[in-house]
């Protein structure tokens, strides 16, 4: 016989009490009770018994809350900033505010609690797709809601939680009656969009679980949470290995003149063979004054002062060596 799967509802939360509510009247005592005008908000209760039959929830405590607690709709959008107390055990109060920034952070009471129980949009649930006349298997679906805004509301209609959407069509096929309604998501539709991409290894867990469970499971990610869709889910990045720095050993400096741009265009054994005779300085070897400035400048002696080019200048074989070479 085939397992068959049950859908976790709000409705169906552990000691939430649904439609166990008891109700009285809205507002507080009045100072003024009969008098009309003197029914601001807070400090109502007599002028609404007297003039108004709404009802209204209480928790345990004493304190009023939502009117789907115990299954009923209302006029227009919620404005309440608490989450439903059927989704906490009863415990009103429960700022949403505050439970938004701690499911941010991943850390507080209240993510501690419910991290594993509340969803929010673009969470992802492990749910079994459902063909027309048969099961098509399990796949990943991603929220459209976060679970305390679907809980706001009740929509008598169709007799679940959800923003009042409106029911404007109604078929039936195998038995089952489907529904599509207008306006804000109920709980049915809020796993409506399929998730895309590859399978991930806490979306196949969740549903090996739900299989042999029986029960619809939640991605649970590495924090403990419901897997997002949203975010991308972290990915291990290594530190880049660092680049060994390339270290060149200097080769031989070569012997070749490094810079004889202001040198004029010479040829040095042509210099050597017509020595000026009228020279008569001998350690010049009967060389003019202007040819023994070229071949300093070209062999890199005779500099009297150091420059940026000594380096260079020291490598180069002296004209001296050059001119006792050519005497051998």
């Amino acid at each position: 016989m085939a397992k068959v799967f049950k859908k976790n509802k709000i409705q169906d939360t552990e000691d939430g009490g649904f439609g166990q509510y008891k109700e009285d009247v809205g507002g507080g005592g009045s100072p003024n009770p009969s008098s009309e005008g003197t029914h601001g908000h807070g400090a109502n209760s007599e002028y609404r018994e007297n003039y108004n039959d709404t009802m209204q929830p209480r928790t345990d405590d004493g304190k009023f809350t939502y009117k789907s607690v115990n299954g009923k709709g209302i006029q227009g959008k919620s404005r309440g900033e608490t989450v439903n107390p059927v989704l906490t055990g009863g415990i009103n109060g429960i700022k949403i505010e505050d439970v938004k920034k701690q499911f941010e952070n991943q850390s507080g009471e209240y993510w501690d609690k419910y991290k594993d129980k509340w969803y929010r949009k673009g969470d992802k649930m492990a749910i079994e797709a459902q063909g027309k006349h048969h099961a098509k298997g399990f796949t990943t679906r991603v929220s459209a809601e976060d679970i305390w805004d679907v809980a706001k509301e009740y929509n008598e209609n169709l007799g679940e939680f959800g923003g009042g959407g409106d029911v404007y069509h109604q078929t039936k096929l195998g038995g089952d009656v489907h529904v599509k309604t207008k306006g804000a998501t109920v709980e049915s539709k809020v796993f409506d969009q399929a998730k895309k991409g590859r399978r991930t290894q806490s979306e196949q867990k969740a549903i090996d679980q739900a299989k042999a469970s029986g029960k619809e499971q939640a991605v649970i990610g590495e924090s403990g949470g419901f897997e997002s869709a949203n975010k991308p889910q972290p990915q291990q990045t290594s530190a880049p290995a660092s680049q060994p720095q390339q270290t060149s050993t200097p080769g031989p400096q070569s012997t070749q003149p490094q810079n004889t741009q202001n040198v004029p265009n010479a040829n040095v054994g042509q210099i050597l063979q017509s020595p000026n005779q009228n020279n008569n300085n001998n350690s010049n070897n009967g060389l003019s004054s202007s040819n023994t400035k070229i071949l300093n400048a070209l062999f890199g002696g005779g500099n009297s002062t150091p420059s940026a080019n000594s380096a260079s200048n020291a490598a180069k074989p002296t004209l001296q060596g050059f001119l006792n070479q050519q005497k051998k």
